[in-house]
C-alpha cells in the first residue's frame, strides 16, 4: 500500500504538478527574413540547442527573443590633462593638471568602495597622504562638473 501511494505522488509530481520554463536569448543583434514559403530569424550570439541537415542544406534551432531592446551607454570621459602619480605608491599620490574652477571635490575610497577621506579645497597641484593607510588598493574621484574621473592607486609597503 505504501509503495502504491508513494508511486502515485511521484507520478502527480512529475505530471500533474510540474513546470515548463520558456528559454529567451538576449543578443547584441539579429535579422529576420520572409518569403511566401519560409519564415527564418536569427541572432548573434544564439546558442545552438538542435540542428537538422540534409544533403543541401544546414538548419540550426536556438532559442529567440520575443521582443527587441535597445541597450547603449554613454561614455562621457575626460580628465582634462590630469595626471596621478606614482602609482604604486609607498606614501604620497601627487595630482597635477586640476582646475580649481571646474572642480568641486576629490574623494579617497578604500577598495570596498568607501569614502576615507573627502578634499574640497582644490588647488592646481595637490598630494594625498597614503602614509598611515595599510597597504591595498584606493580609488582617487575627481568630481569636475558633475562628472567623475576616478584614478585607481595601489598602495605598497
Amino acid at each position: 500500500m505504501k509503495k502504491t501511494l508513494f508511486s502515485l505522488f511521484m507520478v502527480y509530481l512529475v505530471f500533474g504538478h510540474g513546470q515548463s520554463i520558456s528559454s529567451q536569448l538576449i543578443a547584441s543583434s539579429g535579422v529576420e527574413g520572409s518569403n511566401s514559403s519560409a519564415q527564418l530569424t536569427s541572432s548573434t550570439g544564439e546558442v545552438v540547442v538542435d540542428f537538422k541537415s540534409n544533403t543541401s542544406s544546414l538548419l540550426s534551432q536556438g532559442f529567440q527573443q520575443p521582443e527587441s531592446t535597445n541597450i547603449s551607454v554613454k561614455e562621457a570621459y575626460f580628465n582634462e590633462g590630469i595626471r596621478a602619480f606614482p602609482n604604486p605608491t609607498i606614501d604620497l599620490v601627487f595630482l597635477e593638471g586640476i582646475n580649481p574652477l571646474t572642480a568641486k571635490n576629490i574623494a579617497l575610497s578604500d577598495g570596498k568602495g568607501r569614502t576615507l577621506e573627502t578634499i574640497d579645497e582644490i588647488s592646481p597641484k595637490m598630494s594625498i597622504d597614503l602614509t598611515s593607510r595599510p597597504s591595498g588598493v584606493y580609488y582617487v574621484t575627481l568630481n569636475i562638473k558633475d562628472q567623475y574621473v576616478v584614478y585607481k592607486i595601489e598602495k605598497i609597503d
